[in-house]
Formats: structure tokens, C-alpha cells, sequence
């Protein structure tokens, strides 16, 4: 086997190989998390802020000021989890699209490195069995919080 290097890009079979390794990883992480714990993140997510915004739209004469302040942080620090951790994850997908692609429009690389290439798969993050993160799924979960927080309000 021979090393295909493309000047400042490096050996592109090196990088094929750890692109490999990366899969690999993101496999088992998906096995491991993505069914269980990235859904109850994600359900957590959803239902505390709910819950908080709820708690302080509708008990706000009844509460303390300690508890109000307690209860805005703890509905602050969750939707803030969710705009910033969320995009880190769907971020990965769309460089691993543009890690592929790059290859892909390489004049330069042999016919061996173009097939390993498109034997690759794009790294994803799962929620649920369903579900991979997206760069909208930080608008569709705020989205649910703002719908279960008024749905609880209307009902109770």
C-alpha cells in the first residue's frame, strides 16, 4: 500500500483511518447513551423548564422570592443546556459531511481512497432509537417547552 499525501492536507489514508476510529466511537457512544440517557436529557430538558415556568407564571404570589429565584435559575440553566449543548452535538454531523466531502472532491486522491471514502458513514448523535441531533433540534425542543408550559397553564 502506498501513501497518497496531497500537500497541506496530510496522508488522506491516515486521516480515512482515524475518520474510521471516530466511527467506531460514535457507534458505541450511540449504543451505550443515545437510547437512554440522551433521551432522558432530552426529556429533562423539556419537562423542567416546563415545570418551572409553570411554577413561577402561576404560583409567583404564593412562592417566596428565594424560591422564585431558585426556580428562574433552574429553568435559565436548563434551556441554556439545551441552546448550547444541543448545536455541539448536531455540529458534529455537519463536520463529518464536510470532512467526507472534501474527499470526495479531491482530483488528487487515488481510486482506493475515493472507495474508502464512500464506504464512510457521516458521525451522527442519537436521541432515542428515532432521533439524531440536528441543527433544528434546539428550535423544536424550545419549541415543546413553550407548548408544555402553556398547555399546564390552560389545563390547570
Amino acid at each position: 500500500m502506498g501513501s497518497y499525501t496531497n500537500g497541506k492536507h496530510g496522508k488522506p489514508k491516515s486521516s480515512i483511518f482515524s475518520y474510521h476510529c471516530l466511527q467506531l466511537l460514535n457507534q458505541e457512544y450511540n449504543h451505550c447513551f443515545g437510547r437512554i440517557v440522551m433521551s432522558l436529557l432530552q426529556f429533562f430538558a423539556i419537562i423542567l423548564p416546563s415545570y418551572c415556568n409553570y411554577t413561577l407564571i402561576r404560583h409567583h404570589a404564593k412562592l417566596r422570592i428565594i424560591s422564585l429565584m431558585a426556580t428562574a435559575n433552574l429553568s435559565f440553566l436548563a434551556i441554556l443546556l439545551v441552546i448550547v449543548a444541543f448545536p455541539i452535538g448536531a455540529s458534529i454531523h455537519r463536520y463529518s459531511m464536510n470532512f467526507l466531502n472534501s474527499f470526495k472532491r479531491r482530483s488528487v486522491c487515488a481510486i482506493a481512497v475515493k472507495l474508502e471514502v464512500k464506504a464512510c458513514r457521516s458521525l451522527r448523535i442519537q436521541v432515542g432509537s428515532f432521533l439524531f441531533l440536528r441543527q433544528f433540534t434546539v428550535l423544536k425542543v424550545i419549541s415543546l417547552i413553550i407548548y408544555w408550559t402553556m398547555s399546564s397553564l390552560l389545563l390547570f
